[in-house]
């Protein structure tokens, strides 16, 4: 499983619980929601852990149910779906700590066994991370680029 697969499978998900109906709306979210699966990878990142995409979608389809199990009040997806990856990372720490270590201890085991290369490819993590870093400059490149017209209206108005 790759990445992309991973968050197409959760926005599957979330299209199919939180926006069944309303095509238009999921549509008009689908870049902040991309955003907000993304951040799970930052967070991850962040504290040095490393995990196998199906790892990250059965945490993140796990986390998914139980918003919708526990029928949060949410205002805004998007943005709820993001504070919620947050907590449930800070929450789960010590478990995912050591599925993490887990992780590590079999990837270390397999790797002796093979020749290393000089060629690294980032892994699924580092990909999403870097994901929604790139997703936030764009989000800032796009406010500050419209600055400068909401200051000339004002000028235009006095």
């Amino acid at each position: 499983m790759t990445v992309a697969e991973l968050i197409d499978t959760v926005l599957r998900r979330i299209a199919a619980d939180f926006y069944a109906g309303r095509d238009q709306e999921f549509f008009r979210d689908q870049h902040a929601l991309t955003r907000a699966i993304a951040r799970y990878g930052v967070e991850c990142q962040s504290r040095g852990w490393e995990f196998m995409p199906q790892v990250m979608q059965e945490d993140l389809l796990a986390l998914l149910k139980s918003i919708r199990k526990n029928k949060a009040d949410i205002q805004y997806l998007p943005v709820y779906l993001e504070g919620a990856v947050d907590r449930h990372i800070r929450v789960r720490a010590d478990e995912l700590r050591d599925r993490s270590l887990l992780g590590r201890n079999l990837a270390e085991k397999a790797l002796r066994k093979i020749t290393p290369m000089d060629i690294r490819e980032a892994t699924p993590v580092e990909t999403l991370a870097t994901l929604y870093k790139q997703m936030r400059r764009v989000k800032k490149q796009r406010k500050a680029s419209l600055k400068p017209l909401v200051k000339e209206k004002q000028q235009s108005l006095l």
